[in-house]
């Protein structure tokens, strides 16, 4: 399986949900866009998310062109050396274009969005391009609910992390 993060909170989410597909079913390789407790948790990373994260528009600006690189960069290695499963966690900016430049490139295998964009803004563009793309796993029964009142293909999963809380 392959996964793309962009984020600490994604790595986070990454590294756990493959823990889990692991305890079932544990001959799953897993690759992909990360970083550490990605790594921790036998990812082999394709790209590390280190430098990713940026605070207000101006320090965005720079990471754009790089972003938009890995994204085409990846999304033809995908759809050259095709994988079961791709899993984009959260980080819809990024991962959204990953998914339709997948599609484009004529990528026919599944694609799972867990905690897609929108997840606190319930957003019906993004809904519909999550859709459009991806099988949408949500977090949150607000979302499913969101999802299902636009005809939208959505799992409802709960929230990984409400164990904790």
């Amino acid at each position: 399986m392959f996964f793309s993060t962009g984020e600490a909170s994604g790595d986070m989410l990454a590294a756990e949900l493959a823990n889990a597909i692991r305890a079932i079913a544990p001959d799953t390789t897993f690759a992909g866009i990360g970083n550490e407790r990605m790594e921790a948790a036998g990812f082999t990373l394709t790209e590390r998310t280190t430098r990713w994260a940026s605070l207000g528009p101006i320090e965005a600006l720079g990471r754009i062109p790089p972003l938009l690189w890995s994204g085409v960069r990846h999304a033809v290695w995908l759809r050259r050396s095709p994988w079961d499963l791709v899993v984009l966690v959260d980080f819809g900016a990024f991962n959204l274009r990953v998914a339709r430049a997948l599609r484009a490139l004529g990528y026919r295998r599944p694609i799972l969005y867990f905690v897609p964009p929108g997840a606190w803004f319930d957003k019906p563009k993004q809904a519909r391009a999550v859709a459009r793309d991806t099988t949408a796993l949500a977090p949150f029964e607000h979302q499913r609910a969101f999802y299902a009142s636009l005809g939208l293909p959505v799992v409802w999963f709960g929230h990984p992390l409400a164990s904790l809380v």
